[in-house]
């Protein structure tokens, strides 16, 4: 099975950037509300690094159809002068473990232990990681906005 590191789409330029949101925020049982600006002409991504992982709704439903047990937290992104509202999820994944000595992300097959989706800790940074089958959806669903590097898996 080959799996790819998730990132934001690097040809969107104008996108609504996301208001910086801190760990113990993102613990908050009952959601979080941010005011955002957004300019004419700029667009919502799916995901985002925040540096916490945050995908919109419509990539949280589709990804729920290979792994049901996306644990998140709401996360209302609005602009009253506007009227617009949009529901996100900041993701809360299991951490597979990186292979120490490489420059790349590269992990050992028997830590992934059948996650379609899960993070992985390399430098300051958490990455989401997904399998081929979620790659594949993704693309089936016109989500275009998302970058995909394959990743090296070990035996």
């Amino acid at each position: 099975m080959k799996y790819y590191k998730i990132s934001a789409g690097s040809k969107i330029s104008n996108y609504i950037a996301v208001p910086n949101i801190s760990v113990e925020e993102s613990k908050s049982i009952n959601g979080i509300n941010k005011r955002i600006e957004s300019p004419e002409g700029r667009v919502f991504l799916n995901f985002y690094e925040n540096p916490l992982p945050i995908i919109s709704n419509k990539l949280k439903l589709i990804v729920e159809a290979y792994s049901q047990d996306i644990i998140g937290t709401p996360l209302a992104l609005t602009n009253t002068d506007l009227r617009i509202s949009n529901l996100y999820w900041i993701l809360s994944l299991n951490q597979v473990d990186c292979k120490k000595g490489s420059n790349k992300i590269a992990i050992d097959y028997e830590n992934i232990k059948g996650n379609k989706i899960f993070a992985v800790k390399k430098g300051l940074r958490t990455h989401v990681i997904v399998d081929y089958d979620i790659v594949e959806l993704l693309l089936r669903n016109e989500i275009f906005d998302v970058d995909f590097e394959e990743i090296i898996i070990g035996e």
